[in-house]
């Protein structure tokens, strides 16, 4: 694996880690550590979770798929990984993670004079 590919999967895990720790406010992210995975040529990131005594591992690929997790990891919490996942890979698909998304320019357009103009909103 290059340098610029490792690089970019490390920016992809980074966002995942943070909205983990944004949108995951019932258990606790005690531990990541990144593991290369050799059959895929990949770096992927795990993930401990706890709440109270139980603790859970989750893998996660920068494909933002869910690569493999502890035999007792809690169901509502896989939920929740995944729908911030999906969520994430929605936005990667429809205009990157940015940090200033582009903004739409809402445009006057009036068909009877033909005028058009960004100066009405």
């Amino acid at each position: 694996m290059d340098d610029f590919r490792e690089k970019s999967q490390r920016k992809i895990l980074d966002s995942i880690q943070q909205s983990f720790e944004r949108h995951i406010t019932n258990w606790d992210l005690l531990e990541t550590e990144d593991i290369f995975h050799e059959e895929t040529d990949s770096v992927i990131r795990s993930f401990t979770f706890s709440r109270g005594k139980m603790e859970c591992l989750v893998l996660i690929s920068p494909r933002f798929y869910i690569a493999g997790a502890s035999k007792k990891t809690d169901i509502n919490l896989l939920t929740q990984i995944f729908n911030i996942l999906n969520s994430l890979l929605w936005k990667y698909i429809n205009g990157g993670l940015a940090v200033y998304p582009p903004k739409l320019k809402r445009v006057c357009i009036d068909k009877s004079t033909n005028h058009q103009c960004s100066d009405c909103f």
